[in-house]
């Protein structure tokens, strides 16, 4: 039997609960200019709920999608947009959040998703910034948290890169982009 105390402390972690949301997503500019160097994802993490809750796991993928562009003479195969690409994202963390708190965490691309976003980036200094015709990056993921009496929450966020600012901006799809 639980004591009054125990109650009273459970029906407060019940009404006040964490709620971890993903705000700013920005792609480090810095590590695009160092050859050979995979590009850093910082991700802010923000508790807007009552009380702490702690990441446990990220899931996802972090992906270029090569819709079909082609540069010169379609008709003779000169494809010059490279292939799809899916990296996937799987971090096990432990991190606590208080209520009211944020921080950041960082996704590590590797070298063929820094290739990837280096051709898009590229294109852009030629002002071809169309999705159709350059591809685009994304990331989907997933946040795994636990409130204080073990209760596991999720968190999804579907985000689209802005090559011109670096930063990973919001896709309306309530399935993808979501907070528990």
């Amino acid at each position: 039997m639980q004591s009054g105390t125990g109650v009273a402390k459970k029906n407060i972690a019940l009404q006040f609960r964490p709620q971890l949301i993903v705000r700013r997503i920005e792609l480090e500019y810095g590590s695009l200019e160092v050859g050979g160097k995979p590009a850093k994802i910082h991700c802010t993490i923000a508790n807007v709920g009552g009380t702490e809750g702690r990441v446990t796991h990220i899931v996802g993928s972090f992906a270029y999608s090569d819709v079909p562009g082609f540069w010169g003479n379609p008709s003779l195969g000169n494809r010059m947009t490279p292939g799809a690409y899916n990296q996937k994202v799987d971090m096990a963390l432990s991190l606590n959040f208080r209520a009211g708190e944020d921080g950041k965490i960082t996704i590590d691309a590797d070298q063929a998703m820094f290739d990837k976003i280096k051709f898009v980036q590229m294109r852009s200094g030629h002002n071809v910034t169309n999705p159709k015709l350059v591809g685009e990056v994304r990331l989907c993921a997933e946040l795994q948290y636990v409130d204080e009496i073990g209760i596991t929450r999720k968190t999804g966020f579907y985000r689209w890169l802005d090559i011109e600012t670096m930063r990973f901006k919001p896709i309306d799809d309530k399935e993808y982009e979501y907070a528990d």
